[in-house]
């Protein structure tokens, strides 16, 4: 199977009352483990590619990382269910490029406009997506904190509206929403996020299509556990998965001085990474559940 988009595996998620993980993947070797501990735990996965990461390498590079992973060694294709989809796109072109350039999930991050111009925003790339067989999220109220590109003070933060969010689904048509309900980009200073995890289930109960929470990293599997039973269908988690890269290098090159084989420490950030992907999809609910109807 190639690439798929998200629309069937958010909406099974949903249904299902699991959520599908999103790892955000920074090169070949995060796309490999991501991709590896999937396929081991028989689970559904969305690749997320940040806007910076798509303009450093170059949308063919990426690509080709994916299309060779879901690919034996014939060439012929595995049977997973992999999303590779764009996160937080910002600039048109770049949305436009990944659309055209074989990602099969793009999101179109307008929040930081106007109610109004979001949505126009919003269409213009869900019609772009859909001609193509792709599917598009969008983004309401205004997830604060740092991560890549994104830099949203606390003070401008915004949490969604629930009256807002129908009006958005039908004029926009969008495939599923991320909302703001507490969570933020980056990592997470004292005891850490105020989740209003009764919004979220406001949010819930007036839509049927798929929510999503960004900034997930370092949130505890008890409340992971009740943003999912609250309506959350995907998982965003990228700040963890970049810490965990960048300290087993860290720790691996601090205790092995002598040591300058890049496959030694490669090998070693791809056991961790696979731990952590292993304990995310747990927390997800989402094992066993790769082509569930």
């Amino acid at each position: 199977m190639s690439l798929v988009n998200s629309t069937d595996l958010l909406v099974r998620a949903r249904a299902g009352r699991y959520a599908v993980p999103a790892f955000n993947i920074v090169d070949f070797a995060t796309a490999r483990a991501a991709i590896e501990m999937a396929r081991k735990k028989n689970s559904p996965l969305i690749l997320q590619t940040s806007q910076s990461v798509v303009e450093y390498y170059g949308y063919k590079a990426i690509a080709s990382w994916v299309n060779s992973l879901l690919s034996d060694k014939s060439g012929g294709k595995i049977s997973d269910e992999v999303v590779l989809h764009l996160d937080h796109g910002t600039k048109m072109e770049v949305i436009k490029g990944c659309i055209e350039n074989g990602w099969s999930s793009v999101m179109i991050d307008a929040s930081r406009f106007s109610f109004e111009e979001n949505m126009r925003l919003t269409k213009e790339v869900v019609d772009m997506a859909h001609a193509r067989g792709i599917s598009a999220e969008g983004e309401l109220g205004h997830i604060g904190g740092v991560e890549d590109h994104i830099n949203i003070d606390k003070d401008k933060a915004r949490l969604t509206e629930p009256e807002s969010v129908v009006e958005f689904f039908e004029k926009t048509g969008v495939d599923s929403l991320a909302v703001a309900i507490g969570t933020a980009h980056g990592k997470y200073e004292g005891s850490g996020p105020k989740l209003d995890f009764e919004r979220l289930a406001e949010i819930n109960a007036i839509t049927p299509r798929p929510l999503v929470l960004h900034g997930c990293s370092d949130i505890p599997k008890e409340q992971i556990l009740k943003l999912i039973a609250n309506g959350a269908s995907k998982i965003n988690v990228s700040t963890e998965v970049k810490i965990r890269y960048a300290d087993s290098l860290i720790e691996y090159l601090s205790s092995h001085r002598e040591e300058y084989n890049p496959m030694k420490f490669i090998e070693n950030s791809h056991k961790r990474l696979m731990d952590l992907f292993n304990m995310l999809i747990d927390w997800c609910g989402s094992s066993d559940k790769r082509g569930d109807k």
